[in-house]
């Protein structure tokens, strides 16, 4: 890889005392581990639903580095919550990795908001949202045939909804 001959780094397993570990795959436990030893998350994607490594990297203190691209840059909160690339290539990559590793008081501030915006997307607190939203749903619309299409009370359209319970 060129980045690792012109930096003179190793890539390899962990049992090689590499400097780039490649881990493969790991369970759920290890994953998260992994995720809490590390300074940041770095993930140079151009599109994104959402992201959830990053959210999951959140969840254990971890902040990422991420390009401001559709879908990634809600999941750090507009660079709130994490570094938000100013140009996504390479450069604007090394630059967000240095401004994590130089300025300790930016980091932690990035550390702590990351955790604390990762706490509003448990499964449990969307699965109990999204029950409430569907209950309401239901009490302030007209029902039609098998009811799974509403029509809603406030925007006057009909929805088709499918979910199980």
């Amino acid at each position: 890889m060129p980045i690792c001959r012109k930096y003179k780094l190793t890539w390899g397993k962990k049992e090689e005392d590499a400097d780039i570990v490649s881990w493969g795959f790991v369970s759920e436990q290890k994953k998260l581990e992994l995720l809490s030893r590390a300074t940041a998350l770095l993930f140079p994607s151009i599109r994104e639903g959402w992201g959830i490594p990053v959210t999951e990297a959140a969840n254990v203190g971890t902040p990422s580095i991420v390009f401001d691209s559709p879908g990634i840059r809600d999941a750090v909160d507009f660079g709130r919550a994490g570094y938000l690339c100013k140009k996504n290539t390479l450069s604007g990559l090394s630059k967000q990795m240095l401004l994590a590793i130089d300025d300790q008081q930016l980091y932690l501030q990035k550390r702590q908001a990351a955790y604390e915006f990762s706490k509003q997307f448990l499964w449990e607190k969307t699965g109990s949202m999204f029950d409430e939203f569907i209950t309401s749903i239901s009490k302030n619309s007209k029902v039609y045939g098998t009811g799974n299409l509403f029509e809603c009370s406030q925007c006057e359209e009909k929805l088709w909804i499918f979910y199980l319970y």
